[in-house]
This record gives C-alpha cells, sequence and structure tokens, in this order.
C-alpha cells in the first residue's frame, strides 16, 4: 500500500509538471510577435510616427494648470465645471491629474518599447544606420519631453498646495 502511494504521488507530480506547456504556452494561428513586427528601419519609424508621436500632446497639461493657477477665471455663463480647481481645491478622485500622469507614461512605455525591439532590427547599410539612430534620438527625446511634462506638472501642483 505503502508503495502504491509512492508511486501514485510521483506518477501525480510528474504528470502535472509535464502536462501543462501546452496549456500555457499558447500560440495562435496569425499571431504577430515583436520579432514579426519589427524587422527594419522602416517598421521603426512607422511605429514611431504612428504610435508615439500621435502619443505626444500637452492640451491636458495646459488645461489643468491654466485652471488650478488662475491663469483663466471663472466665466459669467460658466455651468459650474471646473469649480474645485478655481478654489484651488485638488480632490484625491480628481481625474485631471491622474490623466496627465497615465498619458505621460503610456508615452514612456511606448518609447521604452521601441527602444528594447530596436535590437531586433540589423541596419544593413549606413544610411539605415543613420536613420536606426535618428529614430532612436527622437524617440528618446520624447521620453525626455514626458519626464519633464511629468516633473514640472506635479512640482507645480506641490507648490500650488503647499503655497
Amino acid at each position: 500500500m505503502r508503495n502504491f502511494r509512492k508511486i501514485f504521488l510521483s506518477g501525480f507530480l510528474i504528470f502535472s509538471l509535464f502536462s501543462c506547456d501546452d496549456a500555457l504556452d499558447i500560440v495562435q494561428d496569425g499571431e504577430i510577435n515583436n520579432e514579426a513586427t519589427f524587422k527594419t528601419v522602416a517598421d521603426l519609424r512607422s511605429f514611431l510616427v504612428g504610435d508615439i508621436y500621435t502619443r505626444v500632446n500637452a492640451t491636458s497639461e495646459i488645461s489643468f494648470t491654466s485652471v488650478f493657477t488662475d491663469e483663466v477665471g471663472i466665466g459669467p455663463s460658466s455651468g459650474g465645471q471646473n469649480q474645485e480647481l478655481h478654489r484651488y481645491f485638488l480632490n484625491p478622485n480628481s481625474g485631471e491629474p491622474s490623466g496627465i500622469w497615465l498619458e505621460k507614461y503610456a508615452l514612456i512605455n511606448r518609447v521604452n518599447r521601441l527602444i528594447e525591439y530596436s535590437n531586433l532590427v540589423v541596419a544593413s547599410t549606413p544610411l539605415e544606420v543613420s536613420q536606426k539612430n535618428n529614430i532612436l534620438a527622437e524617440a528618446r527625446t520624447l521620453r525626455a519631453f514626458a519626464y519633464l511634462q511629468l516633473e514640472a506638472t506635479f512640482l507645480q501642483i506641490c507648490l500650488m498646495i503647499m503655497h
């Protein structure tokens, strides 16, 4: 009886360790992975222009800071929007700061992906090497811009709250 338990337990452990690989590592037909997506320098440029530059937007910060720092006032026909920001009251549940935060970190995430996946692209000519370096420089500049916008916005919020 004891041997039967040991055999059953060892068989169960072996079965459980090796039987789930096909259930965990599923590759769907037609699935596009990063190796298939980023093959050429043109693919990197397409990702930069189509997915990263479209996320560069400063209207959220402009709108939020203009209201929160009293650059604009409440109009005579105001519908009541942003009343708490005009009074320098920043609710922890306010959507404006978290929207700015998420918007900038989405941009940073995309740039980090581009930089990581650029290692998959091999530039064969000097022109392609130059183009790849320009793409990476633009991406790093956009990432720096996003970090700068985050620091400027949240430093301004902290200074307004402390003042």
